[in-house]
């Protein structure tokens, strides 16, 4: 199929056929969970496409322009961690989405009533992307680029957010399958330590990632090598001066395995 029909067979899907399907189904029309942002999807999508964020050279699309389909409708480990914010962190908190893609959950959290939410990206086009579409939206959020491993934070926050990038992270040290299980904690502990003292006292760092019960799977599951135990996670987050104070893991057979931790300072 070429790129051109895969873009369009993409498009009918999600335009047409799946907002019947959620109708049949009983459940709410995208836009109409309280997960979603108010963001006409539209120009969104649009921006996406200038800044070559849309499809791929097969016409499938990218990370950022599907999440706009539903990721934060659709997405378990999403709503514990809006949940979580919104029940537990107060609306004049400093809060910072770290690998923030373009903008959905830093513009959620401003429609909620956070007065100061900032958010980081690695690439420069996604971060131009995520100020022209919360302009869109009409939030006042503070971006920039920076790389999530070493994101030489110079400010403190309330909380801070490492979801869906951390384990996946193509750059930097958790994409690399020739690490031990001994080098997982210190791999973690590191990446703690260069968030951990820019958190205030009371603080919390909501972080996603992949348990090693896939490392016992079968068939083998080969994405994602980096994966931990909730000791090596307890250890690391002692090192570096949290504590875990909540665990929430995704549906059973979804793969991969994916746990959200709170821990706090």
């Amino acid at each position: 199929m070429s790129r051109l029909a895969n873009m369009l067979s993409y498009e009918v899907k999600k335009s047409v056929l799946r907002p019947v399907y959620r109708r049949v189904m009983g459940k709410p029309k995208l836009g109409g969970s309280k997960y979603d942002c108010a963001i006409p999807v539209r120009a969104a999508k649009r921006i996406l496409r200038e800044h070559a964020l849309g499809f791929d050279e097969n016409g499938n699309p990218s990370w950022w322009y599907s999440a706009f389909d539903g990721r934060n409708s659709n997405d378990e480990l999403t709503h514990v961690e809006l949940d979580f914010i919104t029940e537990n962190v107060p609306r004049n908190a400093d809060v910072l989405v770290t690998g923030c893609g373009v903008g959905l959950t830093t513009i959620w959290l401003a429609q909620q009533g956070y007065t100061n939410v900032e958010g980081f990206d690695y690439l420069p086009n996604v971060v131009a992307s995520a100020k022209e579409i919360a302009a869109l939206s009409g939030a006042q959020i503070n971006y920039w680029q920076a790389d999530g491993f070493k994101p030489g934070l110079t400010k403190r926050y309330d909380c801070i957010t490492a979801m869906h990038w951390v384990y996946s992270a193509w750059m930097g040290n958790y994409n690399n399958p020739k690490e031990t299980q001994t080098d997982r904690e210190a791999i973690l502990t590191d990446f703690l330590s260069q968030y951990s003292s820019n958190l205030k006292p009371g603080g919390v760092m909501l972080v996603e990632l992949v348990d090693a019960l896939l490392d016992h799977a079968y068939p083998p599951f080969h994405a994602y090598p980096v994966r931990h135990t909730i000791e090596q996670v307890r250890s690391a987050g002692a090192a570096t001066g949290l504590s875990v104070r909540q665990v929430v893991s995704n549906p059973l057979g979804q793969r991969p395995i994916v746990v959200l931790y709170v821990l706090g300072k």
